[in-house]
């Protein structure tokens, strides 16, 4: 009886053990909550108020898609998140050129990108513990 009693007990501990483990895996659900809209490169806040400004935004899919405009061209990757890490990988991209344009700062710190955390209703990705992009939802 006590072999049982203990058996059903062992399998009741793995049960739970296994099922708080998959609660922990990362959840990414607020990055595809959005079509973002960038406010800001390295603190750096864009210049809304100029007419030939075109403001960058990216869209990630729950199936690790990505996609976006960085100002000049537009772009299709993908991104992994694992481990409390994010992977951005810009992938595919159109090539017209723009003078002007927050592209090259924009892509350097998609590139760089190592994690993301939300503050109120905006996305910043980060390096490290650094703030490189910020965005808010784009209406």
């Amino acid at each position: 009886m006590r072999k049982v009693l203990f058996s059903v007990i062992s399998i009741c501990l793995m049960f739970f053990i296994s099922c708080s483990s998959s609660k922990v895996q990362n959840n990414s659900s607020s990055l595809t909550s959005n079509k973002w809209s960038l406010v800001s490169i390295s603190g750096k806040i864009l210049d809304t108020n100029n007419p030939n400004t075109k403001i960058p935004f990216v869209v990630f899919t729950p199936d690790n898609g990505f996609k976006g405009f960085t100002g000049c061209n537009e772009f299709v990757g993908s991104y992994k998140y694992e481990e409390g890490k994010l992977t951005l990988d810009q992938g595919m991209m159109t090539k017209m050129f723009c003078a002007d344009s927050p592209e090259t700062e924009f892509l350097i710190a998609i590139r760089q990108t190592t994690g993301y955390k939300m503050s109120g209703k905006e996305l910043l990705l980060l390096i490290g513990t650094t703030e490189v992009l910020k965005f808010i939802p784009k209406n």
